[in-house]
């Protein structure tokens, strides 16, 4: 504002709606007034085409690593909103694309990292890489 800065744009790197985005949203209303525009981009994984990219993304980039015995294991942190069904989903349409040895779970929320040790006993895993 001091700037002179009529257009604000803020993009977070939340990955989901959670409740640290919701309380950005909140925090730049109450600035609205001192802008002739502000505009909010949404979190990562907002639309089913973001979760199509991001699996995209991270099964390439983690390619070499998939040879069937090996479990390529992500770790987010998880959250008590709503919002912590990304990683099911993440997970489900990770499975729907054929990654079966790609798994995805939090520290705090469901699916809870313990999930990976029974997942992995299951697929019979030999080998393990998580990626916070």
């Amino acid at each position: 504002m001091d700037n002179g800065v009529k257009n604000l744009v803020i993009q977070p790197t939340h990955l989901m709606n959670g409740l640290e985005y919701n309380d950005l949203i909140t925090e730049a209303a109450e600035y609205s007034g001192s802008f002739e525009k502000v505009a909010v981009g949404e979190p990562l994984l907002t639309s089913d085409d973001d979760f199509r990219a991001v699996i995209k993304a991270v099964t390439e980039a983690t390619a070499r690593y998939d040879d069937g015995d090996t479990a390529i294991c992500f770790m987010g942190h998880g959250t008590e909103a709503q919002s912590n069904q990304v990683y099911a989903k993440m997970q489900d349409m990770m499975k729907e694309a054929g990654y079966k040895h790609y798994y995805v779970g939090t520290v705090e929320a469901e699916p809870l990292w313990r999930m990976f040790w029974r997942w992995l006993r299951k697929a019979a895993i030999k080998r393990w890489s998580c990626s916070p």
